[in-house]
């Protein structure tokens, strides 16, 4: 991509425009190289990453049961639409 990327308009462009491939370009490219994580560090967050985002969806489902369930028997005691005054 480098001789490419050294054209500044590129719409209007034909195969003889763009310069052959040089070695500054590969030590160009060398320079944008980066190592990888080790795998192990990069995946030792996630049983406690995991483990609190399961407590909080469940801790979610729970109060959204709670909830559902006062309105329910909200609901049969005083009766739907009706108010307590």
């Amino acid at each position: 991509m480098g001789p490419i990327r050294t054209i500044t308009d590129i719409s209007k462009i034909t195969p003889d425009d763009v310069r052959p491939i040089q070695l500054c370009d590969f030590e160009y490219a060398l320079t944008q190289v980066r190592t990888p994580p080790p795998p192990i560090a990069s995946l030792a967050w996630f049983p406690e990453t995991a483990a609190q985002l399961l407590f909080c969806l469940f801790f979610s489902f729970f109060l959204f049961l709670i909830s559902c369930s006062f309105s329910f028997f909200r609901t049969l005691t005083i009766g739907p639409g009706k108010r307590l005054d």
